[in-house]
Order: C-alpha cells, then sequence, then structure tokens
C-alpha cells in the first residue's frame, strides 16, 4: 500500500530532480517535519487515486443505484461528477495521514529508547 516512506521517496526525488539543496531528510532519525510531509504526500497520493471509487460508492449508498452506475453518472453528469468534492476529501486525507505517521513515529521512538533504556539498565 501507499506509506509514509513511499511519500518520503517521492519527495526526496521531486527535490533532487528540481535542483532544490534541502536539508528536510538529511538527518538518519526522521524529524517532525519530514514524517508530516512523508504523510501529507502519502496521504495526497491515496486520495487522488481512490477519489472516483469513492465517488461511485457513495453515489450508490445514497441513491441504491444497481447497473451500471459509471457509465450512468458519466452520461447524467460527465467526467467532472468523479471528482467531485476532491478538494475537501484530500485535505482531510492528508492532514489524517500525517497526523496518523507522526503520532506513530512518536510512539515508535518512544518504544524504542524504552526498550534501549531497559536494556541499560539490566547491565
Amino acid at each position: 500500500g501507499i506509506n509514509a516512506e513511499y511519500g518520503k521517496q517521492w519527495y526526496q526525488r521531486r527535490v533532487r530532480d528540481m535542483g532544490i539543496k534541502q536539508n528536510l531528510f538529511s538527518q538518519r532519525e526522521d524529524t517532525i517535519q519530514a514524517t508530516a510531509v512523508s504523510g501529507s504526500v502519502a496521504g495526497l497520493v491515496a486520495a487522488t487515486v481512490t477519489h472516483p471509487a469513492d465517488v461511485v460508492k457513495t453515489r450508490i449508498q445514497v441513491e441504491g443505484s444497481s447497473g451500471n452506475v459509471v457509465k450512468d453518472l458519466y452520461q447524467r453528469e460527465g467526467i467532472s461528477v468523479f471528482w467531485a468534492g476532491f478538494v475537501p476529501r484530500t485535505l482531510r486525507r492528508t492532514l489524517v495521514s500525517a497526523t496518523a505517521w507522526l503520532v506513530y513515529e512518536e510512539i515508535k521512538k518512544a518504544a524504542e529508547h524504552r526498550n534501549t533504556q531497559s536494556i541499560v539498565d539490566r547491565k
């Protein structure tokens, strides 16, 4: 699936391709900013890829449609119907994804620190 690591790699390639000197990912340990950017990019990609299918699913649920929903929507409302509501969904998805990855990374760091401290205390 799409995850923060993929988002970070994508962002690093874009920065390198544009010739921008950026130290956001230069440290060995991920920074909060790097994790937030990675999570946001992962959310953006996920929202972009899944949005048309989500529109179709929502229409089926609301209208109780059966048959070829994609064809019916396209004929009635045109191609733009599949991108209706894209901006609010994408904003929500990027914020949720960034927050989830930030929480995950911070809990992981705390657990690693606790485990390291426990090993040191045993010696």
